[in-house]
């Protein structure tokens, strides 16, 4: 229930509101008043009767990008003891692999994915000139691909218009612009540093006779909150490169098993 508490923490428990926790999973949740059951999301009790919390998740979120720079920038890693942050970094990076075109994809399937056991990470359209930048840049377009998976989903079963987003990611204007770009939605950020801590503070406070309600958050939301809007040209962009994202994986469904089982010296 950690994750439906830290919805709950920044203000995106609720109706038509979808909360997305990027961290080790791709959390992805969103509330109705009537049960809808679907193989692509689990369909839970919510905070009161008769509210149904819907949750659509994978294990391949931000610990993909924790994964590259503990394995790809260790001397970077190294030079964070001097006080200069990793992602300080390689943020100049991203930044001009934004700016220029790439044919370069990434599945994050390192720990799992909605595909299945055997489905595993990989670059596709990886070149020599590619550098680090394009990898990272291709490495957080993945994660935000990935979150749309589940939220379309839900915005096929649900009615939903905006989102709000928590995990280490939340943290980088950089990559939440991605991620409301690649959902072409509006996305929220709030000055939440621990959501789940907050959410269950306020059941408790609720259940002791300080608050209304889990509902009634004592804090100004909205001022604490940070409202991002897709680029419609940008947006349309990442639709075609999500798009393709999809159907690669696709069509390495019948590849997966076969890749799993050179690990265990047989053939499928």
């Amino acid at each position: 229930h950690d994750v439906t508490a830290s919805a709950l923490g920044i203000g995106g428990y609720g109706e038509a509101v979808v909360a997305i926790v990027a961290g080790t999973y791709s959390i992805n949740e969103t509330v109705a008043t009537a049960p809808r059951i679907d193989a692509r999301w689990f369909c839970r009790n919510g905070l009161r009767r008769g509210e149904w919390n819907n949750m659509s998740i994978s294990p391949a979120s931000a610990a993909n990008y924790d994964w590259f720079l503990d394995t790809l920038c260790g001397s970077e890693r190294a030079a964070e003891t001097d006080g200069r942050s990793i992602h300080a970094i390689v943020g100049p990076e991203i930044e001009a692999a934004l700016a220029r075109p790439s044919t370069l994809l990434f599945h994050p399937y390192l720990f799992g994915s909605p595909h299945g056991r055997a489905a595993s990470a990989g670059f596709l359209g990886l070149r020599g000139w590619h550098d680090r930048g394009d990898m990272l840049r291709a490495v957080i377009e993945g994660i935000a691909f990935n979150h749309r998976v589940h939220v379309d989903a839900l915005r096929e079963g649900f009615a939903t218009r905006e989102a709000r987003l928590t995990g280490g990611i939340s943290r980088n204007p950089t990559f939440v612009q991605i991620f409301a770009d690649v959902l072409a939605m509006p996305l929220t950020v709030t000055e939440t540093e621990e959501a789940a801590a907050w959410g269950a503070a306020l059941c408790a406070g609720a259940g002791v006779g300080l608050f209304a309600s889990p509902r009634h958050d004592p804090r100004d939301l909205a001022a604490l909150g940070r409202t991002y809007r897709p680029d419609p040209e940008r947006s349309a962009a990442m639709d075609k490169r999500y798009r393709l994202h999809c159907d690669i994986a696709d069509h390495l469904a019948e590849a997966w098993p076969s890749i799993e089982a050179l690990a265990e010296g047989g053939e499928r």
